[in-house]
């Protein structure tokens, strides 16, 4: 997946600076991890320039998708989530506008 922004934004207390990046959800068990990192050409994951790091919210779904959804939603001024849903799973984490 890839990120866009035209404003500067935290994850997690990470820094994002307007630009392109790619975007990896790392599914687990009991939580996931999304990883925001420099690199958006067709090359290998490089975790050297992972940009950001956080884990990502869970919580069980009311029915289970078949197919993985992804969406942002603006949830209040200066601040959207970006939601996974996967196999009755929905995993989330909150950006912020800097």
């Amino acid at each position: 997946m890839f990120l866009f922004t035209q404003t500067d934004l935290t994850l997690d207390g990470s820094s994002i600076s307007v630009g392109a990046y790619s975007m990896y959800a790392i599914p687990n068990q009991k939580d996931w991890t999304l990883v925001i990192n420099n690199v958006t050409e067709n090359a290998s994951y490089d975790p050297s320039q992972d940009l950001a790091r956080t884990t990502m919210q869970t919580g069980n779904l009311g029915s289970k998708e078949h197919n993985v959804k992804v969406m942002f939603g603006h949830v209040s001024d200066k601040q959207c989530n970006m939601r996974i849903y996967r196999a009755g799973l929905g995993s989330w984490a909150e950006f912020k506008e800097r």
